[in-house]
């Protein structure tokens, strides 16, 4: 320090320009030059680590702005074939067999923005019940469900040919209701249940199904 005060000493008292005395001061004070130079490179290093680090970040920030604005045409896109309302199929059915047993024939299409029948996943549920003249519940109910989110289970279950699930149920006889009616659910979480309900016809063994419009279909529930 006290060199350093008598460096600066005898710059303060020289008569000669300014450039000669600084040369000299240099050269009498080689340790002050080494403290300059240091603190000049430190200045440096910190200036280009910090531009270093700002242009870093946003070639970061576009980068994920561009990922961004990539990826949301392709989920709206996706979007467009998930299921947004589900049917009873007209084929469903409930079919009395020779030994007296009873097969509830369930088929439920799920139907995509555009109401083209399309794949899913989630929670199948199916209820088999009586039903009123609006469709009320007035007896017990009989409930199964399907695991859509099971990849073996969501393609066994799925017929190509009608594009629709087809879930049966196994009854006997007496547990068939007068005016059965199929109400099916698709549970998936972070989205609205979808639900829709449909009559069914009762078939002897040897009786086939008619064709059955589509506008029986009772959406909702």
């Amino acid at each position: 320090m006290l060199q350093s005060m008598a460096c600066f000493a005898t710059y303060l008292t020289s008569s000669r320009p300014s450039k000669r005395p600084r040369r000299r001061i240099l050269r009498a004070c080689p340790q002050e030059v080494g403290h300059f130079a240091m603190a000049r490179l430190y200045v440096h290093s910190t200036c280009v680590t910090l531009l270093t680090a700002t242009v870093l970040g946003l070639l970061s920030l576009g980068a994920t702005s561009c990922e961004s604005d990539k990826s949301r045409p392709m989920r709206q896109k996706a979007d467009r074939f998930v299921p947004t309302r589900i049917e009873v199929h007209p084929l469903s059915h409930v079919r009395i067999r020779d030994d007296g047993s009873v097969i509830v024939e369930a088929a439920v299409e799920l139907i995509d923005v555009d109401g083209f029948a399309v794949r899913g996943i989630g929670a199948l549920e199916l209820e088999f019940h009586q039903g009123g003249r609006f469709g009320e519940v007035v007896m017990m109910r009989k409930s199964w469900s399907c695991d859509l989110d099971d990849a073996a289970v969501n393609a066994a279950s799925f017929d190509e040919t009608i594009r629709a699930y087809i879930v049966p149920l196994t009854l006997e006889l007496g547990e068939v209701p007068q005016a059965p009616m199929l109400t099916a659910t698709l549970q998936r979480p972070g989205h609205e249940p979808l639900r829709a309900s449909r009559s069914l016809e009762t078939l002897a063994p040897s009786e086939k199904l008619p064709a059955a419009p589509r506008s029986a279909t009772i959406p909702g529930s």
